[in-house]
Formats: structure tokens, sequence, C-alpha cells
């Protein structure tokens, strides 16, 4: 039988990819409020660039890897939390 999987808190998981977009971004702090695009600036390039740094996240949790079209598809910081949060539990 398969081994349970412990599931990762969103809390945990929140503050290391507003870390990977504050590296990215140059910047001392993001809200999860912010708009990728809109606040941010982060055009479909800039967010595809976040799936590597994403699925760095989501592997020191043995998850799935985060897609350029995943990371590409969100649109404020709590999407992609949200969406790291989700690939770290191994959900799609």
């Amino acid at each position: 039988m398969a081994e349970k999987k412990d599931v990762v808190d969103r809390a945990t998981i929140a503050p290391q990819v507003m870390g990977e977009l504050c590296t990215y971004l140059e910047v001392d702090n993001v809200n999860e409020s912010d708009r990728l695009l809109g606040k941010l600036g982060m055009g479909p390039t800039a967010r595809d660039a976040m799936s590597l740094p994403y699925t760095r996240i989501s592997a020191q949790y043995k998850g799935l890897r985060v897609t350029l079209d995943d990371a590409r598809k969100q649109t404020t910081v709590e999407s992609s939390i949200n969406l790291v949060h989700n690939r770290s539990n191994g959900r799609k």
C-alpha cells in the first residue's frame, strides 16, 4: 500500500510563493490581492518564468510540476499561491 503523503498547509506555501515573486520583481513585498499583470506588470512571459520556482517549491513536498501554461494562467498573487498549494499536495 502506498504511503499517505502529508498535506502541506497553504500558510506554509504562501510566503514561499510571495518570496519568489518579490525576488523576480525585485521588490520588498507583494500582497495576495495584487494583480500580476496590472499592479505588478507581469506579462505572459514573466508569468511563464515563474513555473520553475513554483515547481521547485512543489518539489520540496514531492508535489506535481507547475507547467508554463499553469503559471501563465494566474492573474493574482492569491491564484499563484493556490496553484502552488494544490500542486504541492499532488492536486491538479
